[in-house]
């Protein structure tokens, strides 16, 4: 396959030659948004052995992460839910008004209210508590026909719910939010049976009997019960029976069926397919609710506890870890299986031998670990289930975890499953099972259950006994691929089907049927499914453009792969930027020890740690319980040292760490704290300071592992490291992706080497990369104080990533076995990080400098050489977004008061409004509304009473409105000098409440201006008006207000893009196009209304090519076209000014969010500047004509 793109081929030209055929390794930088990726040729040295001979191309491919999946799906569902609403009632309204039960059916417009055109005016008028009474009155007296229409619609329009089943994999605010509901319902039931099947008309008149409480809950109040569908139901059949007596003639058998029919419609839902067994070819995945599953699960919680034996040794408690016994696990597990939750005092109890002992069962905190019996012996206990053979058990599992509607359920559980009506109403209400699926199907979970309780291991050890013995054998087919095919190919066992009416095998009839509109979908996701993770499927998918990009670039494949992934990929929105704002903490962290100590004492930035150290453990040495002070850091009389000897465990991470004296750290050497000082007359005082210093809590079982508890860590964490769980998901994923690549037989060899973060980090320090990262973000600072602190990396420029890619170009498994090598003579990282040669170096001089420990020349031509490449050669790419789908209205809508507040609002264009907004009114320019908002922080309050308008401003609007702007200001002004006012006795109050706490030995409250602030606030309470200013184009108007009805409008969020044409004399000029724009097809931009054609559209994130006014070329690139070198900058976003329009950017380098720099049309001409489109390598696929005016 050949690139047949000129511009491409020119650009890419040099790099191909300079390849010349040779074998590639490629170097690969998975993060969340960004894969950085180099490529080197490689060649074999006297040894025999491959190195990196030059570096051929670098880069960072940078993305749009996928964020927040869960709140989309779950306000697309809330979408589904009212478009399915809607759809329902328009097809009622059909209906009644066939018979004049409602007005004639006509399509709603923004123009139009709904009630208006449903309902005549007499019924439209009446009260919500008229509706009330006119459906009371209907089920026994005549009404007219408008009144019963207006009742059946009411009645369709809250008819309650038809599903309110629990799953025990709910969380708990579902499963608690639901319970309250099941309770209301379960009342409403009682008084049906109790009352001789009374309408829910009839319930709600007796609850209000004596007492007028209301037919809705709202707010606090829960009194009033909720309808059930079957109750809903037949007040609606009493409605219509009762009618149908002074209205034979139109209300016939056949009306009242379709009325009955059309309220009770339910659309039809979807869940989730069991997918296929990985090892059985013709079997489903096994429901997670089916008791084999829950078996193995009981089996491998007991396998898992701990039982930790007291020994009482040279005076001091130590406690040995032991499994329970064979014979204890079954009495145990005979326990579980008869449903009872197994605590730690319930094990004493059968054990009394136990009564001194720890005991773990499930869950971090010792004291209410337990394991949960087995779930579903409500179910086992059922007579209905005793009558079930085992096939039709199988059937009743997969058949409750696939029907979503109680209703259908209820049936099939009668007809199919023989249960009686009461059975039946029973099963739903009291029987709670698991709506997921096993990973392996029946056959398979029979054998690996047997092997668990067999041999007592955990499920993973269990699946490679059995694949080992060949009980088990995967039915994957496995292939070589020349270039990646789309993954889902390749990751079988690890995609799931997609989820709609399109692909759900229950919807196989009506999905072909005509009409029916299928979703625009991938091919290759419909046919092979996708990973439900969407940053992981997103990864993957660019993953496979720049692979294959690159193949088809050079001509063939990679030789060796090198991988490293972050640990954060797989987690979700929310975790990812909670994972952001730790690093930032920590950051802030650093920089305050490093003011605090560093910088005034002129120490470097490496003994930040030591002084962190130094305060978390109370200045206190943890070997010797002795005082540690600044002065002994600055000296060197204190190391970092390893809790668990690293040499063992490669744990380096902050938990397994410690600050001692540098005698106590050499007293103890490459042993653990248990070991060293055990039976000494320190370990009291060790023990003493654990207990004391609850900073140290996560650390505390590191110094109390005895040397056999020490072993089966060991082992565990070997056999664990083995299998290769202590790798992120992703890294498994692209892993298992990246072998189709090469041959089936050499697959399972070491064609891809996975490098953990820390790894990287070790080499980027023993090589002096940082300091690479550091110069490059530098760049993109105007003025660089050198006293300023560095953090540990510096993220700003984008080619961070292909720093880690490039680093791990050179990160083999003869590095690996190297530094194993010092691990093993007892070397500590930093030592170790000073004896890695750099790469490049033949044989006879590495053992030669080896011996002297001189690294220096051989370290710094290789630092030269990544410097230059990357900031002279290396690629970065952002790929370009022309979706129109996504976000396009915020979530908050604004009201209008009048059809002619609305268009004076359009014709004059500008509008103020806020969140959740009331309209004050409207003046020649702007329509006015306001927020009312609780008071959150005095700074926010302190901008909030500026006025809106300036005095100048304020004299051309309408008197009557002014006032009403005027009142509010002065509102908000009036409640800040209270919040103000109120500070002083905030102050008081603090200082009264310290006098009392530090009488009590309580914490004190620190006094000082935000939390006066806060106190003042709470004392004052209540609440501000915020007024704010925004152009009516950024609004999507829904509804237009009628004269009798409201409107309301949205805003639209985003722009989408910018359109640039030439006007009839060729000037450059431009209009933007918003998103909710963009969406309607219909749509036509003025420009093109007026007959010009356009020139180019930019969207937001788009890469444009500009002159650059600086010698400096570190920011810029060689541009093949123009044949110099021209910046490249990233469109942010553009905005409307008074004169045209104002497009930010920023250095397509740098990684930091904001808008460092603007350009209008005009400097755009200034700067020769020109459309691009790179490639995932950073080639130009693309580039447009000069955007400049005709000349």
């Amino acid at each position: 396959m050949k690139i047949k793109n000129k511009i491409y081929v020119e650009s890419s030209k040099k790099d191909v030659e300079k390849l010349n055929n040779r074998p590639y390794r490629l170097a690969l930088d998975l993060g969340v948004g960004s894969i950085g990726y180099a490529v080197g040729a490689i060649t074999k040295n006297e040894d025999n052995r491959t190195f990196v001979e030059d570096i051929i191309i670098s880069g960072s491919r940078i993305f749009q992460s996928s964020k927040g999946a869960a709140e989309r799906r779950e306000k697309r569902g809330q979408r589904n839910s009212l478009r399915h609403k809607k759809n329902r009632l328009i097809f009622l309204w059909k209906i009644l008004a066939e018979k004049e039960l409602m007005l004639p059916y006509c399509k709603i417009t923004d123009e139009l209210d709904t009630s208006i055109v449903r309902f005549s005016e007499r019924v439209r008028t009446l009260k919500n508590e008229s509706i009330y009474t006119l459906r009371y009155k209907g089920i026994s007296q005549k009404l007219e026909l408008d009144e019963i229409g207006y009742c059946i619609y009411h009645i369709a329009n809250h008819r309650g719910s038809s599903s309110v089943r629990t799953f025990l994999d709910m969380n708990e605010s579902e499963i608690e939010e639901l319970e309250k509901i099941k309770n209301q319902l379960e009342k409403t039931e009682e008084l049906v049976e109790k009352n001789n099947n009374i309408s829910f008309i009839e319930i709600l008149f007796a609850t209000n009997s004596e007492k007028f409480v209301g037919y809705r809950n709202t707010g606090e109040r829960t009194e009033i019960p909720l309808p059930t569908r079957d109750v809903i139901l037949k007040e609606l059949e009493k409605l219509l029976q009762n009618q149908k007596k002074f209205y034979p003639d139109i209300f016939t058998e056949e009306y009242c069926k379709r009325i009955f029919d059309a309220v009770n419609y339910e659309n039809e839902k979807i869940v989730p397919e069991a997918g296929n067994c990985p090892y059985f070819q013709n079997e489903k995945k096994l429901p997670k609710c089916h008791f084999l599953n829950e078996e193995r699960r009981l089996w491998e919680a007991l396998i898992n506890a701990r039982v930790k034996i007291p020994e009482n040794e040279k005076n001091t408690v130590v406690y040995k870890s032991n499994s329970f016994s064979p014979d204890e696990m079954n009495t145990l597990y005979n326990i579980l299986r008869s449903g009872e939750n197994l605590t730690v005092k319930k094990v004493k109890t059968i054990f009394p031998d136990y009564k001194n002992f720890e005991i773990h069962l499930q869950g971090r905190d010792s004291k209410t670990s337990e394991i949960k019996g087995f779930r579903f012996k409500s179910l086992e206990n059922k007579e209905f289930w005793k009558r079930l053979n085992e096939e039709e058990k199988d059937l009743f599992f997969s058949t409750w975890v696939n029907c979503p509607d109680d209703e259908k359920l209820k049936n099939i559980l009668m007809n199919k499953f023989r249960l009686t009506s009461e059975e039946a109403k029973d099963a739903l209400k009291n029987i709670h099972l698991i709506s997921d699926y096993a990973p392996v199907g029946k056959s398979a979970m029979k054998i690996l259950l047997e092997c668990i309780e067999q041999q007592r291991v955990t499920w993973t050890e269990a699946i490679l006994l059995c694949e080992k013995e060949g009980k088990l054998t995967s039915i994957k087919e496995e292939k070589e691929y020349d270039l990646l095919p789309y993954y889902g190919q390749v990751l079988t066992d690890s995609t799931v089907a997609l989820m709609g009416k399109s692909w759900h095998s229950a919807f196989s009839v009506k999905s072909k049927a005509k009409g029916f509109t299928k979703p625009n979908t991938a091919y290759e996701e419909e046919k092979y499914g996708k990973i439900a993770n969407p940053v992981v499927h997103q990864t993957l998918n660019e993953l496979r453009k720049l692979i294959n990009e690159m193949i088809i670039l050079f001509g063939y494949k990679p030789s060796e792969i090198v991988l490293e992934v972050a640990r954060n990929l797989k987690v979700g929105l929310e975790k990812r930027e909670e994972i952001s704002r730790n690093q930032i903490k920590a950051e802030k962290e650093r920089l305050k020890y490093f003011d605090t100590y560093c910088k005034p004492n002129n120490l470097s930035p490496k003994y930040i740690r030591h002084f962190q150290m130094m305060e978390l453990q109370g200045k206190t040495c943890p070997y010797c319980c002795k005082t540690i002070n600044p002065e002994m850091i600055m000296k060197n009389q204190t190391d970092i040292d390893h809790i668990l000897p690293e040499r063992d465990t490669a744990d380096s991470s902050f938990n397994n760490l410690v600050l001692s004296h540098r005698i106590c750290n050499e007293n103890k050497g490459k042993r653990t704290p248990f070991q060293a000082f055990y039976g000494t007359e320190k370990w009291k005082e060790i023990l003493h300071f654990l207990d004391a210093n609850t900073s140290l809590r996560f650390k505390r079982w590191r110094f109390l592992l005895s040397d056999e508890e020490y072993k089966n860590y060991l082992e565990k964490k070997g056999f664990l490291s083995r299998f290769g769980t202590d790798n992120a998901y992703i890294a498994k994923v692209a892993r298992e992706y990246l072998n189709c690549l090469f041959p089936v037989e050499k697959q399972r060899k070491h064609n891809i080497h996975t490098v953990k973060g820390g790894e990287t980090a070790i080499y980027r320090n023993a090589w002096g990369l940082n300091q690479i990262a550091f110069e490059l973000g530098a760049l993109h600072i105007e003025e660089k104080d050198e006293n300023n602190f560095i953090p540990k990396k510096d993220r700003t420029d984008h080619r961070h990533h292909a720093l880690d890619a490039v680093t791990m170009l050179y990160a083999t498994r003869g590095y690996t076995q190297l530094i194993n090598t010092l691990k093993a003579n007892d070397c500590d990282i930093s030592f170790i990080e000073k004896k890695i040669p750099a790469p490049f170096s033949p044989k006879r001089l590495v053992e030669s400098v080896a011996l002297k420990g001189e690294w220096n020349v051989w370290n710094e031509q290789f630092y030269l050489n990544i410097e230059n490449h990357l900031r002279n050669e290396s690629h970065v790419s952002i790929k370009y977004d022309t979706d129109k789908n996504g976000e396009l209205v915020k979530g908050t809508n604004g009201d209008f008061v009048s059809h002619e507040d609305f268009m004076q609002a359009v014709k004059n264009g500008e509008l103020v409004k806020g969140t959740n907004f009331a309209i004050l009114g409207i003046d020649k320019e702007n329509v006015i509304l306001c927020t009312k908002k609780k008071i959150a922080t005095l700074d926010k309050i302190e901008s909030l009473i500026k006025p809106l308008f300036k005095d100048e401003e304020l004299e051309k609007i309408d008197e009557s409105l002014k006032n009403k702007l005027l009142k509010l200001q002065n509102y908000n002004t009036e409640k800040y000098n209270i919040i103000m006012a109120n500070i002083e006795k905030a102050k008081k109050i603090i200082k009264d409440e310290n006098e009392m706490n530090a009488a009590e030995g309580r914490k004190l409250i620190e006094e000082n201006e935000k939390n006066y602030a806060f106190r003042a606030l709470q004392l004052t309470g209540g609440k501000y008006y915020k007024l704010s200013r925004q152009n009516i184009n950024k609004l999507f108007v829904k509804r237009v207000p009628s004269e009798k009805g409201k409107g309301f409008a949205y805003d639209t969020g985003r722009n989408l893009c910018l359109d640039l044409y030439h006007d009839n004399e060729g000037k450059l000029c431009g209009e933007i196009v918003r998103k909710i724009q963009g969406m309607d097809n219909e749509y036509i931009p003025l420009y093109k209304k007026q007959g010009f054609e356009l020139l180019e559209r930019i969207y937001q994130g788009d890469t444009l090519e500009m002159d650059f006014d600086s010698e400096n070329k570190t920011y810029s690139v060689f541009s093949t076209v123009s044949g110099s070198y021209r910046v490249l900058v990233r469109v942010d976003t553009f905005t409307e000014i008074k004169n045209g329009f104002q497009v930010h950017v920023s250095n397509i380098f740098t990684s930091t969010k904001g808008q460092p720099a603007s350009c209008t049309l005009g400097t755009m001409q200034e700067r020769n500047t020109r459309k691009v489109v790179l490639s995932s390598l950073g080639y130009p696929l693309y580039v447009s004509r000069l955007i400049k005016d005709k000349e």
